[in-house]
């Protein structure tokens, strides 16, 4: 299958973009 390998790619990518407009937003 090829979503497994894609979603554990995803996920950090994912977080690091929640951080990043999470940073962004706060100041």
């Amino acid at each position: 299958m090829v979503m497994l390998p894609l979603a554990l790619v995803a996920v950090p990518l994912i977080r690091r973009i929640v951080v990043m407009l999470a940073a962004s937003s706060r100041s």
